[in-house]
């Protein structure tokens, strides 16, 4: 069973709402570095690890940073870190002509309309029959909210010989380069640190160009080339102890044909 992420936009949140989405993000963000800071103490709690944050959140978007924080040990500082929702915490119905979503915040939970596209409606028409809801994160981009949904979409083909083990989709990405769903359950590989190493390589390149230097621009893209292939190196080895521990048999990639020609900012 495939999983596609659907990228959800909230229909014209007002400034109050917002100022709420940001409030919520800036404090989950704080939260991680607070923990890293602290060299990631185990055995938190959602009601253990409130001392290490200022303010409120809820215990599901704890217990989401609690662990994001233990699986990315190689990060020093979040520069941001969404709340992520799984699919106990958000729910999804048809109100009126809107498809809405209610999930929890530091100031209770709250209910927004989507802006949906026709294939987006489909598929949110046959949740809780033949499609799977997974995790979702809220995220904003160019001053527009986004909830970024998993789902488990049902394919008709020949599975003969997987029978006996469980399967896990990967589809990859330019904002998450890798999204794993077995069994419901997600894992989120974000693509924010890689987005920034090239944005940074792409800016020494230029700098570099203009002062003719060819020679440092050739080492700089093999640092850039190599560092890439490691973090390559380290999702995948993620994605397969992930996978193991779920006792997965099987992983199957989603053919997204063209996705690597869209342009990273």
């Amino acid at each position: 069973m495939p999983t596609l992420p659907l990228r959800l936009r909230l229909h014209r949140p007002t400034q109050a709402k917002i100022k709420l989405y940001r409030e919520l993000v800036e404090r989950t963000t704080s939260l991680a570095n607070n923990l890293v800071a602290a060299g990631r103490p185990k055995g938190l709690t959602s009601r253990t690890a409130r001392e290490y944050l200022a303010g409120d959140l809820p215990s599901a978007v704890i217990n989401q940073a609690l662990r994001d924080v233990a699986a990315h040990r190689d990060v020093q500082k979040f520069r941001v870190l969404w709340p992520l929702f799984n699919n106990q915490n958000l729910r999804l119905k048809k109100v009126g002509d809107f498809w809405t979503a209610a999930f929890p915040t530091q100031a209770g939970r709250v209910r927004v309309p989507l802006s949906v596209t026709a294939k987006q409606e489909t598929i949110l028409s046959r949740l809780g029959r033949d499609v799977r809801q997974g995790a979702a994160k809220l995220y904003e981009k160019r001053g527009r909210w986004f909830l970024a949904l998993s789902v488990t979409l049902p394919v008709e083909e020949n599975t003969a010989g997987t029978e006996s083990g469980k399967i896990a989709g990967i589809d990859m990405g330019l904002r998450y380069l890798a999204v794993v769903n077995a069994g419901g359950e997600t894992l989120f590989f974000p693509g924010d640190q890689a987005a920034y190493v090239r944005r940074r390589y792409h800016a020494l390149r230029r700098r570099m160009g203009k002062a003719k230097a060819l020679k440092a621009i050739r080492q700089m893209k093999d640092k850039e080339a190599r560092w890439m292939k490691d973090q390559d190196h380290k999702i995948s080895r993620a994605i397969v102890d992930w996978c193991l521990a779920r006792g997965v048999s099987t992983i199957r990639m989603e053919k997204l044909e063209g996705i690597r020609r869209r342009k990273t900012r």
